[in-house]
Order: C-alpha cells, then structure tokens, then sequence
C-alpha cells in the first residue's frame, strides 16, 4: 500500500507544542487538551471524548457515578439498592489510596479493574477478591480481601509502568494482556484496549496525560473528529487510484488511515448507528467488518476493515465513542481504517473534512 502522508496537518500538533510551553508553569495536560478540544468539539461535546482530565485532577463525580452505590425508588416507593459496579462497588478510595501509594493513575487502575472484571462481576473478583486478573502459573491469584487485591493490581502496574518503562496505555497493554498469550484461548485480550479506554473515558480520563503517548487524543480540525486513536496519518487519498490488491485502477471511496492493529476507531462525529457487521469470515463485502453511522439527513460515515465491532445497529453514538478496532477484515493487504463519508449518498473526500479546510453544510 503507497503511504501518502499529508503535511497540513502539522500546523495542529506546532499549536500545541507552543501551549504547552506557553504554559509550562501551569498544569500542561489542561491546556494541551483544552487546545486540541478547541479545534475539534464544542463544550458539551468534549466531555464525550475525554480520555485525559482536562482539569488535570481526576473527575470525582464521574467516578462515583460508576463506582458509588445509590438508591433508587420504582413507581410504588420500594428502595432499590444500584450497586454499578458490583463487588467493586465503593471501593473507589481504595483504588486511589493505593495508585497514590505506587505513585500509578488511579483512573487507569479503576479502568482495568471495570474491564477485567466486567465492572465487578467476574467470579474472579466476586469468589477471589482478584479484581486484575492477575495471574500465577497460569492460575487465576486469589486474595483475603478485595482491598489486597487491589492493591497487588497497582503494584503489578507500577512494576509494568515505572520499573519497566511502559509508560503508555498502549505499551502496557502488549505486557499486561497480551494478544495471543497462552493463557487467553478465546483472544479476549484482543480488546483489551478497547475496554480500558472506554472505561478511562467515562471515569472522566486519565489525570497523568503522557499515559497516553501518541495515541487516544483525536486530532484535526474539522467538524468530524479523527476515527483513529494512534495518530493522524493518510495511506491512500480518495479518487482513482491503482488497487493495491487487485493492481488494477479503480475509485477509492474514501481515505484510507494508519492505525494499530486493535487500537480503538471512534466515531467522527454524533449520530445514529444504521450498520454494523461484525463476522469472523465470509463477508458480505470487500469492506470485511464495518459500521455505518447516519449523523443527520446529508450526512453519515463508514468505518471499514474493523477486527471487531462494539456498537449495534440502532445505537446512538456520540462524537468519540469507541465503535470498534482496527483491523484487516475483507480486502486488504495491511491494517488500516477505510474511512469514508457520504453526502446525500454521494462519496466526498474527507480529508478536508477532518482538516477542516471544507465545513458541513445543508447542501
């Protein structure tokens, strides 16, 4: 596949490099979010895609949302106790007493446990108090208390992240769950990163921003978001072109993005999902696994080649919700996302969408 790498939009990355230096004396993480948000969403909308804290502490009332136990009433006045987060329900100090302890993020701690245990219901952390899925000898650990086994989670991280030097969400991820591993037959590890980022984003996002590396901050400047996660980068522009499969010359639809196999593919913009396909094999088209979300009258996006897809057909999506991961589903000769976007049924160019060099318009 030729990679066509464009220029423009390094001008993005120049502003926040000087913000950040600007700034320096301040806490850098708010202004380098808030800098990349200005360009991309609207207030309400930044909130939806939030994987770093743009106050540089974390969210609390996001995390009490999902961790603290409420009560709630049906329509005949009977309590009913909403434990959102099972057995680890509560246990939100607990987590942060410990990340402070081995000096770790404490939503990144909170996020693996969520996708570990299901958000508190694996019979992992229900039977052995294991809310990590930490291991021994290919055997699942088991702890005396919920709290130590927390605590052995955020001392596996700080070994993985601090003494080791997997500094990213991503690198941890290659050593904590590795795809492949022996110990993981149905390759659930595959959307490891998936989930915790999910998960990192409804905890309000990280308040350590470098834990995010390269990755996870959507870039652009348009009014649809950036789908990928691990940078901004085109392999294959839209128009005629000669296939880099086939060898022959046919019209590219859409552009087609770098991205890491598995990493998260986001929605570029709000709206209504009306495809998704989701087969290990046989696919109805070259696209492999792909999605299709409807984002008012005019216009709608598809998102092709995905490993996996994590949305269901009539489901609402909002601007940076994980719909899926990249892959090398259908057609192709490499990992990438195949990104297009239609305009009343018509295939438009949407790089200058994403750069914001063209705007959405009722015509």
């Amino acid at each position: 596949m030729e990679e066509k790498s464009k220029g423009k939009g390094k001008y993005i990355i120049i502003i926040l490099l000087v913000g950040s230096l600007l700034f320096s004396s301040l806490a850098p993480c708010f202004f380098m979010f808030m800098a990349a948000a200005s360009l991309l969403l609207s207030e309400d909308e930044v909130e939806l895609s939030l994987y770093c804290s743009p106050t540089g502490d974390y969210n609390y009332d996001a995390i009490d949302r999902a961790f603290a136990k409420r009560i709630d009433r049906d329509s005949d006045g009977d309590k009913d106790v909403i434990r959102p987060a099972g057995a680890l329900t509560d246990k939100q100090d607990i987590f942060i007493e410990k990340a402070e302890k081995y000096k770790i993020d404490a939503v990144l701690l909170m996020a693996i446990a969520l996708h570990e245990t299901g958000r508190g219901t694996s019979s992992a952390v229900r039977e052995k108090n294991n809310p990590g899925g930490l291991m021994k000898r290919n055997k699942l650990m088991e702890f005396e208390t919920i709290e130590k086994g927390i605590e052995s989670m955020a001392k596996t991280l700080y070994n993985r992240m601090v003494r080791d030097g997997n500094n990213t969400i991503m690198e941890l991820w290659h050593v904590y769950a590795p795809v492949g591993a022996s110990n993981d037959p149905n390759n659930l590890n595959s959307h490891w990163i998936t989930g915790v980022t999910q998960f990192v984003s409804e905890l309000g996002g990280v308040k350590n921003c470098d834990l995010l590396g390269d990755g996870l901050l959507v870039e652009g400047s348009g009014n649809f978001v950036v789908p990928t996660t691990t940078g901004f980068r085109v392999t294959s522009e839209f128009g005629y072109r000669i296939h880099p499969k086939t060898g022959l010359e046919d019209f590219h639809q859409g552009i087609d993005l770098a991205c890491t196999v598995n990493s998260p593919i986001i929605a570029a913009s709000s709206g209504e999902v009306v495809y998704a396909e989701d087969r290990r094999n046989n696919w109805s088209t070259s696209y492999g696994n792909y999605v299709i979300v409807k984002h008012d009258e005019i216009y709608s996006t598809l998102y092709a080649h995905l490993n996996s897809v994590d949305v269901e057909v009539g489901e609402t999506v909002e601007t940076g919700k994980i719909i899926g991961a990249c892959g090398t589903t259908g057609t192709v000769t490499a990992e990438h996302l195949h990104f297009e976007i239609r305009r009343n049924g018509n295939y438009i160019d949407p790089y200058p969408y994403l750069l914001g060099t063209n705007e959405m318009s009722d015509v």
